[in-house]
């Protein structure tokens, strides 16, 4: 069995796999995806219009579609329209979910599984520093 480790690296393969896997998963097993957009055009209207269609709402976090290394952890949070003018084509943008600042990460090899939590930033002090 060999593994794409390529998938790793690009963050829309790694959230095709998950949606993937979702789609597969046992009803009593499934897992929340929050989808994504992927920056094709710098031009606000067509990504505006394309948030609209997949009914993404504000704030938003803009991160690059590379996953690792130092660009991998570059992101920025989008708290209107007026913040969309900075996005570059191959920017991904997610919906920011509250999540009450913690972040679980799951490892996964074969059959053994680790989680580990990490602390986030919660809208509410998002909200408070904009």
């Amino acid at each position: 069995l060999f593994f794409n480790f390529e998938m790793l690296f690009d963050w829309v393969l790694m959230m095709e796999a998950i949606q993937k896997c979702s789609n597969t998963c046992p009803v009593d097993a499934k897992f929340y995806s929050c989808g994504y957009h992927l920056v094709e055009s710098e031009d606000v209207v067509s990504i505006n219009d394309a948030l609209a269609t997949k009914n993404f709402r504000f704030p938003l976090i803009c991160k690059s579609r590379v996953a690792q290394g130092a660009m991998g952890h570059d992101m920025s949070i989008i708290f209107s329209e007026e913040g969309l003018k900075q996005v570059k084509s191959s920017n991904v943008l997610v919906p920011f979910i509250d999540h009450d600042a913690v972040l679980y990460k799951v490892f996964v090899c074969g059959d053994k599984f680790h989680v580990v939590t990490r602390p986030s930033i919660s809208l509410n002090k998002l909200l408070s520093n904009n």
